[in-house]
């Protein structure tokens, strides 16, 4: 099962209104959930970050990735399950996001 058909799966199952992505290897603010819910609140159907703080374990340092300004990380991703029920992530092993977020 590709990446896409995962997310699907897992959102369909999910239980609550607004789904939140999480990665391990990321590490938040306290605020991130309050603060990505509540934008979600407004007319916004989908919210995330262009900018997040890794932890590369190898190398045991963090970084800071920064993408372009309409550009948000598959990793920071926060949605309403009714909305993704009506726009699924396309079944693709890599680049989901992107489509799901360029939508």
């Amino acid at each position: 099962m590709r990446i896409g058909a995962k997310r699907n799966y897992c959102c369909q199952w999910a239980r609550g209104e607004i789904i939140l992505h999480w990665d391990d290897d990321d590490w938040s603010a306290p605020e991130r959930m309050a603060e990505q819910v509540a934008r979600i609140g407004g007319a916004v159907a989908v919210t995330g970050y262009r900018s997040l703080l890794f932890w590369d374990e190898c190398r045991r340092q963090a970084y800071r990735y920064h993408g372009a300004p309409a550009y948000a990380l598959g990793t920071s991703l926060c949605y309403r399950r009714s909305w993704q029920q009506t726009h699924p992530f396309p079944d693709f092993a890599v680049g989901e996001d992107n489509d799901f977020i360029a939508r």
